[in-house]
Order: structure tokens, then sequence, then C-alpha cells
């Protein structure tokens, strides 16, 4: 069991020069993607997103350029004031369960800061004071002033970095056992939807791993990922929670990091993503 368990199904359907990875290679695409005197970059990506993490990074990678960045993160709601939507619509006050939400994206946007960042940006972008424009934020791929981007990116989490870190550096729970219901029943659902539209009108697609460093490959060697995925084995992210007691077998078989583990899961669809593997690169 032991000697298998962790090998992943290689993939060689993309070659692993074309996988890029860490802060230095966004400003290199970015910089090969320009075409013109300016360039409006826009990278839209999960509600958890560390939104403050890529202000600071990009600011420094572009530190020698005529650059602007613009975050939209004030412009999303708080997880305090979706909790309490979620409590009052979609609650039956059970810890396990709840109703599925039926909103889209604009539910999670502050509609009274978002005239206020759409009309900063058309000001920035009429002074042609800057070679770039850079707006960061959940959400903004589906702003009108989205037809101004000229390069679109989308930074992703897995669910479970999702869950157990968000933006604002709060840690609100790990799993569904002990996460809020906020997350399955109305922001999962709604960035589901909103990835389903989005992800075709994407340039590059960002795993953003640990919430803290960027691997990014192309849209178009993201669907090749994808397809491939269909014809060779897959292999998922176990999910492992300690308990109250036991779980010692699995936490050495596994080497696990915890003081126990009394679960192990292969496969459950909310919680779990794809692992794959290009010789000495890893995507999830």
């Amino acid at each position: 069991m032991s000697n298998y368990f962790n090998e992943l199904p290689k993939n060689d359907h993309i070659k692993t020069s074309d996988i890029f990875s860490g802060w230095t290679n966004i400003y290199s695409i970015i910089k090969k993607e320009t075409l013109k005197k300016s360039m409006i970059v826009a990278i839209d990506g999960d509600y958890s997103t560390n939104w403050d993490l890529y202000n600071q990074k990009l600011n420094l990678i572009f530190k020698d350029q005529k650059i602007k960045i613009l975050n939209f993160k004030k412009c999303i709601h708080s997880y305090k004031k979706i909790n309490g939507y979620f409590l009052d619509y979609l609650s039956d006050k059970d810890k396990l369960f709840g109703k599925i939400t039926k909103k889209n994206i604009n539910n999670l946007i502050n509609k009274n800061n978002l005239k206020q960042y759409e009309n900063n940006f058309l000001k920035i972008l009429h002074s042609n004071k800057f070679n770039y424009i850079i707006c960061i934020g959940t959400g903004i791929g589906n702003l009108n002033i989205s037809k101004y981007f000229n390069l679109l990116f989308y930074s992703n989490l897995t669910r479970q970095e999702s869950i157990s870190s968000m933006s604002e550096g709060s840690k609100i729970g790990k799993t569904q056992t002990i996460s809020p219901n906020a997350f399955y029943y109305h922001i999962f659902p709604i960035m589901e939807k909103y990835q389903n539209k989005l992800i075709k009108n994407i340039d590059y697609y960002i795993n953003f791993n640990n919430n803290n460093f960027p691997i990014i490959i192309s849209n178009h060697n993201l669907n090749k990922i994808i397809n491939a995925s269909t014809q060779i084995p897959i292999k998922f992210n176990p999910l492992y929670e300690p308990g109250i007691w036991g779980g010692q077998w699995l936490r050495k078989k596994r080497k696990l990091k915890l003081p126990n583990c009394s679960i192990g899961l292969e496969l459950i669809a909310q919680e779990q993503s794809l692992i794959f593997k290009f010789n000495n690169k890893r995507l999830e």
C-alpha cells in the first residue's frame, strides 16, 4: 500500500517548459504579451484569494515600471456579511446542512463600492500616465470595464485552501464537518457558476498554491490537461482528519504530520482536487 499510494500518474500532454512558477514569471508573461505602449491586465480569482499579497508582489516585480494596481477587494462583501446572508436565507439552523443558493457573483459584490472602483479605473485609464494598469480581485472579469482588459488571468485555490485561509488571514475551518456552511451552500456554488462562465475567456490560469505561490499555465494548455485527464489515470488529493481517539495506523502508513488520523477519504467531490504531475512539476 505505502509503496504505490503516493505515486502520481504522469501526464505527457504538455511540456514542463509550458508550466511557469513564481512571481517573476507573471511579470515575464505580461511583458511578452505587451503589444502596445500601455497594457491593462486583470487577475480574477477565488473568493478567499490573498489579494493583499498579490498587491505587494506585483508592486515589487513591477517597481521599475509606471504601474497602477487597483485592488477590487473592498468591493467584495466580507465573510461576516455573507455568513449573515446565509443564516438569514439559506440556513435551517442545522450544523451541517443548508439550502444551496441560486445567487450569482453579483451577490458577493458591494454595489456602492463598485461604482467608485469603475469610475476610478476610467479616470486612471484616460490619464495616460501608466504603462501598466493591473486590476486584481474576485469578480472583476464580470464588470463592465472588462472590455478594456488586454490580458486576463484566473487565480484559483483548492477548496481545502479556500476554507482554511481567507484573504483576511482568519482561519475558519478545514473541512465540511467543522467548517461554516456559508462556503458550501453559498460561496462555492456562486464561484462554480462564475468560473464555468469565465474560464473560456481567460488567457492564463494560476494555481495559487497554498494561497501564496503562483503556478501558471496558458488557457490552451489548461484545456489540453483537462482533455487528457479523460484518457489517463487520475489522482485526487486525499483528505485526512484527526479524531478524538485512534488513528495511529493510518498516520504511520501515510506518514502524516497529525496527532492521529481517524478519517482518511479518497474522494469527496466537495472537498478534493485533482493532482497532475509533469516530470518534476505538479499542478493541483
